[in-house]
């Protein structure tokens, strides 16, 4: 994602962080794309469950990432997404 290349980056200049996949013009970090991002709607409804991405928090974010119940079908939209980068 491209916030975590700005990690790696000395400084962390130079490196635009917005999503180029929507047009939010948000940070394109691991909470805009599991759950804001546009370009991903239709694979999030597939895989998530629809608490998760209605009204989405961190809470929820934490939920799904440690639960084992949704494991598979997260590890797939995952999959999905890291395709485009």
């Amino acid at each position: 994602l491209p916030v975590t290349k700005r990690r790696y980056v000395q400084g962390g200049g130079g490196v635009d962080t917005r999503c180029k996949l929507c047009n939010t013009n948000e940070e394109c970090d691991e909470f805009h794309v599991l759950f804001i991002c546009n370009f991903f709607a239709e694979h999030r409804k597939k895989f998530l469950k629809k608490y998760y991405f209605v009204r989405p928090n961190t809470f929820k974010m934490h939920t799904l990432v440690n639960s084992s119940q949704n494991a598979t079908n997260l590890a797939r939209f995952i999959k999905i997404i890291m395709s485009q980068f």
